[in-house]
């Protein structure tokens, strides 16, 4: 009974006291109130954290609040990562550990690849890094010459070179992913790559693959070369050039073809060049998608027959942009794609055989 006196007497005597323990003798109003509101922020900031899924799903002015706790949250940890005190103490943790704070690695995800030039491609990734700020890796990346035949880790011809993070690969799109360029790979060949991350622990498993392909070299009318569809009448390819506000096409057809043998249709996007065929037979030459547009009522096609390039279609048309530079006649895989840096035009250019000038555009 005493114990029990006791404590409701301390009870009470706590209960009249809490108002002046908000507000301690001598210390200002406006601290205190400042003060108190700090701590209710603190704990309704918990509770609103704490809160059941269940009960926020429910209830849309707490879920908003919320979300927007959690932005704030978010914004702050970036904010204190860009700061002096937090590099230091990451740094010291990384020096002093030698890597063994670090996390186990995992293989980086979406792996691209870009062709940027005739024997250099671009390579993009983006690391699994954890929440460990201590965590650290670099990387070892393969690249073969070839096609995705022959995946796995058996398959030969692969080779290897190890990446440092911050020496050797460039932070892009807001540093979520890493870049590198690599060179030395054959003119207008494919290749395919992979990588993996290491640290202290080991290596992670490697990514998926992903295949590139080098850009052509053009040639001398700033074009190149392409394959024709299956009405192609034995061959093989097609061969366009290109000035600054003119596209020029060479199409070989077979020395009986006339000009009612072809079936031509053009729109400012794609062109259609179709054969009269046996029945059952493709009757596609050359069909598909310009890469750029074009004006269609400047647009005229003949039969031309010459020693050089024998009985072919000529088809000259005008660019619906001048200086744009085609970086192929048609848009698509199958459709080899030159480096458009290597295309210069001259200011003489009035026709598609006037290459001559002072080179004042590029």
């Amino acid at each position: 009974k005493t114990s029990f006196s006791e404590a409701a007497c301390c009870a009470q005597m706590a209960l009249l006291a809490w108002p002046k323990n908000l507000r301690p003798p001598g210390l200002p109003f406006l601290i205190v109130i400042c003060g108190n509101l700090c701590m209710i922020t603190v704990v309704l900031s918990i509770v609103l954290l704490l809160l059941p899924r269940s009960i926020v799903s429910r209830v849309k002015i707490i879920r908003r609040l919320r979300a927007r706790l959690l932005k704030f949250f978010k914004r702050a940890v970036v904010l204190s990562k860009e700061g002096p005190f937090y590099r230091l103490f990451v740094y010291c943790g990384r020096r002093c550990a030698c890597g063994r704070l670090s996390s186990q690695c995992r293989p980086p995800t979406t792996l691209r690849v870009r062709a940027t030039g005739c024997t250099e491609l671009s390579v993009t990734w983006s690391p699994r890094m954890p929440l460990n700020p201590f965590h650290e890796e670099s990387y070892v990346i393969a690249w073969r010459l070839g096609g995705p035949e022959g995946q796995g880790d058996d398959a030969t011809g692969w080779k290897q070179l190890s990446l440092h993070s911050r020496d050797d690969c460039e932070e892009v799109d807001n540093k979520t992913k890493l870049r590198i360029f690599h060179d030395g790979v054959p003119e207008l060949s494919p290749v395919t790559f992979r990588i993996r991350a290491k640290n202290a622990w080991g290596y992670s498993d490697w990514s998926e693959e992903a295949q590139g392909k080098t850009l052509a070299r053009p040639s001398e009318d700033g074009g190149f070369t392409g394959p024709l569809g299956p009405a192609n009448d034995g061959h093989e390819v097609y061969t366009w050039t290109q000035t600054n506000s003119e596209v020029g096409l060479k199409v070989p057809i077979g020395a009986g073809r006339r000009s009612k043998d072809i079936k031509f249709k053009v729109t400012p996007s794609r062109i259609e060049i179709r054969l009269v065929v046996p029945e059952g037979q493709s009757d596609e030459l050359l069909v598909g998608p310009f890469p750029k547009r074009i004006k269609t009522d400047e647009t005229n096609w003949q039969i031309e027959e010459t020693e050089e390039d024998g009985r072919h279609i000529a088809l000259q048309m005008q660019k619906a942009e001048k200086m744009e530079k085609w970086p192929s006649f048609i848009d698509g895989d199958q459709h080899p794609r030159i480096d458009t840096r290597l295309v210069r035009f001259y200011a003489n250019q009035m026709n598609m055989g006037g290459m001559g000038g002072v080179d004042i555009f590029e």
